[in-house]
């Protein structure tokens, strides 16, 4: 929906197809697995820790409308803003320090060419649920609901230190056991190198400055369908 440090837009489709009906995301972020063509319509649970992430989806889902959002406005370099959606759209890991930021032209093109994708989604969305909870809690809200976990936590490491609650708060091992334990169709992302679950190559990019970035994946499926992507 918005743009999120770490968010899975521009590589959603990679991920397989699920055929259930619910969707939950307990580490939410810009929830772009759920914002797929196929799964938007389906009954999606959010859940997100941080609370400001979690107040503006709670904003996007039950109060904004298409209008709310164009009347944000277009930015432009060198323009000063302080709306918490605007400043996601820095694609900086340090968003959740700022208050007031300065607009670059990295900022302007991501908020630029997002506005009128962000309005034309809002309406989709209104019968998503979102709880502003950690991923060990969730089973008290959901039970033994069956369904599709997209989880997508911090990475592990240096990479996944740019939120509110990062992965120095996270004990990977009991992430790893909590994930295994999950029942329904399971998606795990992680980066390069993770061992904390069997994780397989998902795909390897190369980044501006010529690195490699490879992101990896965890499978648990019922039942494997046509994994064509659709989105």
């Amino acid at each position: 929906m918005f743009y999120y440090y770490g968010r899975k837009k521009k590589i959603g489709s990679k991920y397989k197809s699920t055929c259930k009906d619910t969707i939950i995301e307990p580490f939410a972020g810009s929830a772009a697995y759920s914002l797929r063509a196929e799964n938007i319509n389906k009954n999606v649970i959010l859940f997100e820790k941080s609370k400001r992430v979690y107040d503006l989806w709670c904003w996007l889902i039950n109060y904004a409308t298409y209008d709310d959002i164009m009347n944000l406005g277009y930015i432009k370099k060198g323009d000063k803003v302080s709306e918490f959606i605007k400043i996601l759209h820095s694609a900086s890991k340090r968003a959740f320090d700022y208050k007031t930021i300065t607009v670059t032209s990295v900022m302007e093109t991501n908020w630029n060419s997002n506005l009128q994708k962000m309005a034309e989604l809002v309406d989709k969305i209104k019968h998503w649920k979102v709880y502003n909870k950690c991923y060990t809690e969730i089973d008290d809200v959901v039970g033994d609901l069956d369904c599709c976990w997209f989880i997508d936590p911090p990475y592990r490491g240096d990479a996944g230190t740019g939120y509110s609650h990062s992965s120095n708060d996270i004990d990977y091992d009991t992430l790893s056991e909590w994930c295994k334990e999950r029942k329904g169709d399971v998606i795990v992302c992680e980066g390069g190198n993770a061992d904390w679950l069997p994780f397989e190559e998902l795909i390897c990019q190369s980044t501006i400055n010529g690195k490699k970035n490879i992101e990896m994946v965890y499978y648990k499926f019922d039942k494997e369908i046509n994994n064509a992507n659709t989105s």
